[in-house]
């Protein structure tokens, strides 16, 4: 007599057969712990064996996730431990489940060893989406090789106030360029363009919605737009990462957008998500965010309320612990609509543990572990993504690159010249070259010399190396005085007078700005935008001395001091870098590689003039401030090199296309300067007549081209209906006949223009 094998266990099954068939034969607390996450577990490996601690008796009706349970140790012992968690959760469960296990990967794994990259907002710089799909290929495949298996990013906010904490982990202001890049990047960490591929993990898109448009830039803060900025502007990204990325995972914003906590958001979870695009991945709590529609929005009388609310929202796993969904087996019982939507949710979450092949395959092998993380390629990929990511605002009478043919004197100082540092969600301890280090290795091979000085300090509770990932639980940090950094100042400018050419490296770090949380009531967002502490004096010091000043600007976020611009011969604008930072600077200072880098937000002179993103409508961007600055400091898009670009003879296919057809602009860029360089053509497109208002200009592509002193090349970029669509007067989504205006140029501000019209079939 044949045993008949029971359909979960069967691969030769669709996930969702396998799913069904096992949560029929699930208990209503067995349901529940599938929605279950627990932390960071405690654990220790000694001799090569794993000794787990603190999960007995936790996990008899199974689990559904545990989060970086590995990042403490080097890459061969993370897996096991992650492996010998995976073993427990299973040999506890009466259907042998295996756990998800979820990573943190903003620009690196967040475990001890791993590669660390730039952060998103200098990724963006790159204008480069192969070179983020490389990046986050790499990152997902070091997560996966220690057992990871689904990834909290990328994050597809738009990045507009400059002043919020979290800017450093967006990819900047822009519609367009948000869409590419998180494109990239889920299928960079997912392997492909069609899910999840075997060797990377799960991308869970965040924050769903509106989460960048904070009020006031605070973190946590209501979120006000209406119905057609979020139809146009903000929900696009997550929808092609969702709908062509293929996404598995998405995570909802703390926020609330328009009253309605993002948690407890039938139309964004249900009727946005699931219904109109059709996911049918996992959706993620953020932190605690069950408990406060509770606690924080007031939307629930108790912790029941909540999370039947978030329940019948859409919302399918619980993270941190657990907790506010460990009463779902006491509210579903009796409860047939409830039950159903625990039903949903389970099916989500055993699903995806179906897709990633995890009943059949649970174990990672610790010792390719060992040889993938941090190894020489992605060592190559972090340093060609910090040169990338480097952008040049300022170089007057080409100080840059610094000569080389005499020996140099060169003075390095400043507060952000060593250490290097990453900022929050990254490794522990932090290992990296920092821009002392790489000038240092560069200048003597180019037999300069290089001495070195602090100059002032960023806070008196500057984050050690060892402690960076833990940033954002530091409370308000406190500033030197001038009097304390008097004697560190003076050191400073003696040793500038000694040199031939001073690099200052100012700006800021996760003492500065980050990702402000809720415990503790931790801050970390900015009122202002001005350099931290005595870092302006330190500028109008050096400056006083006559040298040739060089300003590296570091940080997650661009700075408007006056000083930081005005002062310098010279400016680098240096996002977080990742592990290459110093060696990358040092090479674009001395000329081996050319900055190729454009700015992915734009920088105002003072916040006072906030919003100045560049695709405002007319009306927000006709008039200046009285006795203040009429224009933003610099565009977006913008970015020098070391040799010039003309961008001339633009150009349509026809002067007119219908709907559902395509025509092409064109035109030629020449490289009119003695080096080869990199131009970063824009393609931007304007609407001259709507029913309703629309952007300035909107940014529809671009390209990344290298050309050879003199050389002229011919770049094309086509225009279809659907780049020319809005939700118009009467709400509907489409697109509206009438005449375009077609610009090309090397920034939002610096372009040719030609027009087209689009008519009806």
């Amino acid at each position: 007599m044949s045993v008949v094998k029971e359909i979960y266990r069967d691969s030769s099954c669709s996930s969702e057969e396998r799913a069904k068939d096992l949560i029929k034969r699930m208990t209503l607390e067995e349901k529940a712990a599938q929605l279950k996450s627990i932390p960071v577990v405690e654990a220790e490996v000694f001799q090569g064996k794993v000794q787990i601690n603190g999960l007995e008796g936790t996990l008899k009706d199974g689990i559904g996730s545990f989060q970086l349970p590995g990042r403490s140790f080097c890459p061969e012992d993370s897996a096991a431990v992650i492996n010998q968690i995976q073993k427990m959760a299973m040999e506890e469960s009466r259907f042998s489940i295996p756990a998800l296990i979820q990573e943190e990967c903003l620009s690196g794994h967040v475990a001890k060893g791993a590669s660390m990259f730039p952060k998103p907002i200098g990724l963006a710089c790159t204008f480069d989406l192969e070179l983020v799909r490389s990046v986050y290929r790499a990152i997902g495949s070091e997560a996966a090789s220690r057992g990871g298996n689904q990834a909290f990013t990328p994050v597809l906010d738009l990045g507009r106030d400059l002043r919020w904490g979290r800017l450093e982990e967006t990819f900047g202001e822009d519609v367009y360029l948000v869409s590419e890049m998180g494109y990239a990047a889920v299928t960079g960490l997912q392997g492909g363009e069609d899910g999840v591929e075997e060797g990377f993990l799960a991308a869970s898109v965040k924050h769903f919605a509106g989460y960048g448009q904070c009020d006031g830039g605070r973190n946590f803060a209501p979120c006000h737009v209406t119905e057609r900025m979020l139809w146009d502007e903000i929900l696009p990204p997550f929808r092609r990462a969702i709908m062509e990325g293929k996404a598995r995972g998405v995570m909802p914003s703390h926020s609330e957008v328009n009253g309605v906590p993002c948690h407890a958001s039938y139309q964004l979870l249900k009727e946005i998500l699931r219904d109109k695009w059709g996911f049918d991945g996992v959706v993620i709590s953020d932190y605690y965010d069950i408990g406060r529609l509770e606690s924080v929005h007031r939307i629930a009388d108790c912790g029941l309320d909540a999370a039947a609310a978030a329940l019948r929202a859409g919302v399918d796993m619980d993270l941190p612990d657990g907790k506010s969904y460990m009463v779902l087996p006491e509210l579903c019982r009796g409860n047939a609509e409830l039950s159903a939507c625990l039903d949903q949710a389970v099916m989500r979450v055993l699903r995806l543990k179906f897709e990633l092949g995890l009943f059949e395959q649970p174990f990672t092998d610790p010792k390719k572990a060992g040889k993938l993380v941090r190894c020489g390629e992605h060592g190559k990929l972090a340093f060609r993504a910090a040169a990338e990511s480097l952008v040049l605002l300022k170089n007057e009478n080409g100080i840059l690159p610094l000569l080389t043919s005499v020996p140099l004197k060169i003075a390095v100082t400043g507060p952000c010249a060593h250490p290097v540092h990453f900022s929050y969600y990254s490794t522990a301890p932090a290992e990296g070259v920092s821009i002392l280090q790489g000038i240092d290795e560069a200048a003597a091979k180019l037999g300069a010399e290089v001495f070195y000085e602090k100059g002032c300090g960023l806070t008196k509770q500057e984050i050690s190396m060892d402690t960076e990932v833990d940033a954002t639980m530091i409370e308000e940090p406190e500033l030197y005085t001038l009097e304390e950094e008097e004697a560190c100042l003076n050191r400073a400018v003696r040793l500038a007078n000694t040199c031939d050419v001073v690099v200052a490296c100012v700006g800021g770090s996760a003492s500065t700005s980050r990702e402000a949380i809720f415990k503790n009531n931790s801050s970390g967002d900015n009122d202002t935008l001005e350099l931290a502490g005595q870092q302006r004096e330190l500028l109008r010091r050096l400056s006083s001395t006559g040298k040739p000043l060089i300003v590296v600007s570091v940080g997650g976020k661009p700075y408007s001091s006056a000083e930081l611009y005005d002062l310098p011969s010279a400016v680098l604008q240096c996002f977080y870098a990742g592990q290459e930072t110093g060696s990358a600077v040092a090479e674009v200072l001395f000329g081996m590689v050319s900055p190729s880098g454009r700015l992915p937000v734009t920088i105002p002179y003072n916040v006072g003039q906030m919003p100045v993103y560049y695709s405002q409508r007319d009306s927000g961007l006709m008039k200046g401030y009285l006795l203040g600055a009429k224009k933003a400091r610099y565009p977006f898009g913008y970015g020098l090199g070391y040799t010039t670009f003309d961008i001339f003879d633009i150009s349509a296919s026809s002067e007119s296309f219908l709907a559902g057809e395509k025509l092409t602009i064109s035109a030629w860029i020449q490289n009119t300067g003695l080096r080869a360089g990199v131009c970063v053509p824009q393609f931007y497109i304007r609407d001259r007549k709507s029913s309703v208002t629309r952007p300035a200009k909107e940014l529809k592509g671009f390209l990344r081209e290298e050309l050879e002193p003199g050389e002229k090349r011919r770049v094309e970029f086509d225009v279809s209906e659907e780049m020319l669509c809005f939700t118009r007067l009467d709400g509907t989504y489409g697109s509206e006949p009438g005449d375009f205006e077609a610009m090309i140029g090397v920034n939002a501000w610096d372009y040719v223009l030609c027009t087209f019209t689009l008519k009806e079939k």
